[in-house]
């Protein structure tokens, strides 16, 4: 099942790309097509595009605070709802509540999913496997354990994305590069949780793993509240990627709790606190 993800600018290609490789690992028989990555060199890029938004049944658009008006992600928002009548098209909101797009605006009209939201991506996963002429071949409870192991990777990730966007749709290659190094060097700690899991896995049953797995999850939510509600302006901290840096500002609280570090190998990053890879430097 080939799936058609939407981005524009910066941001919004970021989690473009974090997205499709969580959706390939979640559903392993999904194809999602995201434009930077997956038009061929030399290929017309026009006319790929409008084959694919002819072709294809399920549409993600990623919507991010500096985006939700740009007319191109808006046209192909459009163009995909209009295609056979039949495409299932899904916001991906990052930063952002479904208020905050503009009534009018052909984004306003679809489901939306916040992408923090576990419950809400589930059911994003649910609706797209139950339309999946692969169904069949793949258990929803496997799925379901897929899901669980990737979600707190899918966190990571998003939380390296900066939400002040100017809106360039232009990704410097940089930029990318590093993403990319980051993706890879977090997708190899992730192998090895699961190897370390895999055993003892075996020997539990799908009832007891999932209450489980649901305790674990609960305890670590718990830990990541308390720990994004300590962080305070003025305070150093060391990301994973980014190094050390000072925290400028911090606004809102719980899960929603963001802070704006400055980094010196980076430069100013709007960073999620419950998900970002972060210490304290005491």
């Amino acid at each position: 099942m080939q799936i058609f993800v939407s981005w524009s600018g910066q941001a919004s290609h970021e989690v473009a790309v974090i997205l499709r490789e969580w959706l390939k690992r979640v559903l392993q028989y999904s194809r999602p097509f995201v434009s930077s990555k997956d038009i061929p060199k030399g290929a017309q890029w026009l006319v790929t595009i409008s084959e694919q938004l002819t072709d294809t049944v399920e549409g993600i658009v990623c919507v991010t605070p500096s985006n939700a008006s740009a007319p191109w992600l808006n046209y192909e928002a459009g163009a995909l709802a209009k295609t056979t009548g039949q495409t299932a098209v899904r916001t991906a909101l990052l930063g952002l509540k479904p208020s905050d797009i503009p009534s009018g605006l052909p984004l306003s009209n679809f489901q939306h999913t916040n992408l923090l939201d576990k419950d809400e991506m589930w059911s994003l996963v649910q609706s797209i496997h139950d339309r999946a002429p692969e169904e069949g071949e793949f258990d929803l409870a496997r799925i379901q354990w897929a899901f669980d192991m990737a979600w707190d990777q899918l966190q990571i990730d998003l939380s390296a994305v900066d939400l002040e966007d100017a809106g360039s749709p232009s990704v410097e290659p940089r930029d990318e590069k590093a993403l990319i190094q980051d993706l890879l060097d977090e997708v190899r700690e992730l192998s090895l949780a699961i190897a370390n899991l895999t055993e003892s896995s075996k020997k539990q049953s799908p009832d007891s793993d999932t209450q489980a797995a649901s305790a674990r999850r609960q305890e670590a939510d718990a830990r990541k509240a308390e720990f994004a509600n300590s962080i305070h302006t003025g305070m150093q901290v060391e990301h994973s990627s980014f190094g050390i840096g000072d925290v400028i500002s911090v606004e809102r609280s719980g899960r929603e709790r963001t802070a704006k570090v400055k980094f010196s190998s980076v430069g100013e990053k709007r960073l999620l606190l419950r998900y970002a890879p972060l210490k304290i430097v005491e």
